[in-house]
Formats: C-alpha cells, structure tokens, sequence
C-alpha cells in the first residue's frame, strides 16, 4: 500500500510530508551519547514494526525521483492525552510498568508536531528525512517517576517490555530508544 500510494504522490503536484516515527534502529546498542541526527547511517531495521516504517519512508522518498519534493517527518513521542499515552497510563494504575532505566524517549509537544508540519507544507526546499523531535529526550527516569505519580498504588509489577507493547501497540518501541 505505501509503494502504491508513492507511486501516485508524483503525479498529483502537491508538496509531499510523510509521517514516520523517530525510532533509533534496535542493533544500535548506542549508549546515551549517541546523537542520531538527518545524517546518521541508516542500518538495518529489525523485522516487524521498524521494517514497516522504514518501507514507508523509503516508499515515500522515490517520489523524488519523478520531481515531488518530499520531506519524511520522523515524529517523536506526542506529549499530550493520546490514545498511546493512554494505554500507558492505564496500565501504571494498574501497577503495570516497564523498567525504563536508560531509556531516552524522543518526543515533541504536539503544538510543536503541529507547526514543524505546517511549515515544513510551505518549504518545498527543505527535504529528506527531518527528526521532529525536542532537543532533550525525555528520560526514561522522568517517565518512570511520572508514571508512579499516576499509579494508585505504588507497587510496581515489573513486566517484560514485549508485554507492554502488545497491549499498546507497536509505537511501545518508542518507549526502548537508548540513543538520543
């Protein structure tokens, strides 16, 4: 579907602004030094959901080829009341947490999401792959002290990452950066 509807972005003379997600590859083992930035080596995506976003943004990018500018937006974490969030904050009532130690979250305020794709709408000269992200990265520290702030009690359950994702779908992998 993504090769597809790539397929037809060409032919349409619009400004083309892809959405995709900022994950940091799952081989890049890369301590909380590591800085990705638009210029950082692409690896090799992980099967499942990094393969999908990957195909995405590559499908969206070969519109280039016939002319259409396009921009891939690589959006971090939303900090607002999403359905995602949500589902995160409901488990942690629950007691149900992941150990976030080491994590580096990227998220964007979702006014901040909003007028980075504005923008980026009226500059057909900016693009490639753009990192919507803050200039810090939420600390998975921080995410674990918001979340017990939100539990009703204050056991924590400590609960595999894999089991937290399938109950929050694959934008969990967001939740395990560790490069910033």
């Amino acid at each position: 579907a993504s090769e597809r509807l790539a397929a037809a972005l060409p032919r349409t003379g619009v400004r083309v602004v892809a959405v995709s997600v900022a994950l940091a590859p799952s081989d890049r083992a890369g301590g909380h030094d590591e800085v990705l930035t638009e210029a950082s080596p692409q690896r090799a995506p992980a099967p499942g959901f990094e393969t999908d976003v990957r195909t995405w943004e590559t499908a969206a990018l070969a519109a280039r080829a016939d002319g259409a500018s396009v921009a891939v937006v690589r959006l971090g974490l939303l900090l607002d009341h999403s359905a995602f969030w949500q589902r995160i904050v409901a488990l942690a009532r629950w007691g149900i947490r992941a150990d976030h130690k080491g994590v580096q979250v990227p998220c964007i305020h979702p006014e901040d999401a909003s007028a980075l794709l504005t923008g980026l709408l009226q500059r057909p000269d900016l693009e490639g792959p753009i990192y919507g992200v803050a200039p810090q990265p939420l600390r998975g520290e921080d995410l674990d002290v918001m979340l017990a702030g939100v539990a009703a009690s204050r056991v924590r359950l400590p609960v595999p990452a894999r089991v937290i994702a399938r109950q929050t779908g694959p934008l969990a992998a967001l939740l395990a950066c560790r490069a910033r």
